[in-house]
């Protein structure tokens, strides 16, 4: 279990930094209405949808495929496509884009822990790194117990950057306002290279455990 732990700790580190969903986080807490409940829910919402993904490929690739020597080349071959992933998504980020224009705050409800659900579908960049990390522990075959601990640490792992914000804002909530935009600016002005740098180690670090897998 620890070997397994210490194999996704790069790959939950890297699905956490999304600077995309945190700024969108510290929006949705200081917009109007209960900014709290309403950022909790889009927590909960891209939680769900995390455990509901990494449920279905461990499911998988725990039941459905066989232990074989097929079957570690299938999952280092795997390990090398999702590495690649992760490197091209680094290569794109380099990439001129449109500045989207943020919308102002509306007053009327959003269905948040939907929004955060399906706000992390389309996040690919904690999407790819989550899918190779739940597969490395359905590969592990860990008992139940084992496995799923595992599991519930790399969901928490995954999201404790989104978390942060609306955990803080309970905790402290007359000083937490003043740090979070503090927070939000550095990540606007550092966040690209901060998740490039990690994201380029992740997929780097995929690319080689699946071609060392290929010739073990």
């Amino acid at each position: 279990m620890r070997a397994a732990l210490l194999e996704i700790l790069p790959l939950a580190l890297a699905a956490s930094l999304s600077p995309t969903a945190l700024g969108f986080e510290i929006t949705i807490l200081s917009g109007k209405g209960n900014g709290r409940r309403n950022s909790l829910l889009f927590v909960l919402g891209a939680a769900l949808f995390l455990v509901v993904l990494g449920l279905l490929v461990m499911l998988v690739f725990r039941h459905t495929v066989i232990p074989s020597d097929h079957h570690r080349k299938l999952s280092a071959w795997i390990d090398i496509v999702l590495g690649f992933s992760i490197i091209l998504l680094v290569a794109r980020s380099f990439l001129p884009r449109k500045k989207k224009k943020k919308s102002g705050g509306s007053s009327r409800r959003r269905p948040y822990l939907i929004v955060g659900f399906l706000f992390m579908a389309i996040n690919t960049s904690t999407i790819i790194p989550f899918v190779a990390a739940s597969k490395t522990i359905a590969d592990a075959r860990l008992p139940l117990l084992g496995a799923a601990t595992l599991f519930a640490a790399l969901v928490l792992m995954t999201v404790w950057m989104i978390a942060f914000p609306v955990v803080f804002s309970y905790a402290a909530p007359r000083s937490s306002g003043r740090a979070l935009e503090r927070m939000g600016a550095f990540m606007e002005r550092h966040g690209s290279q901060l998740v490039r740098v990690f994201f380029l180690a992740a997929g780097v670090y995929l690319a080689v455990k699946g071609i060392s897998g290929l010739w073990s």
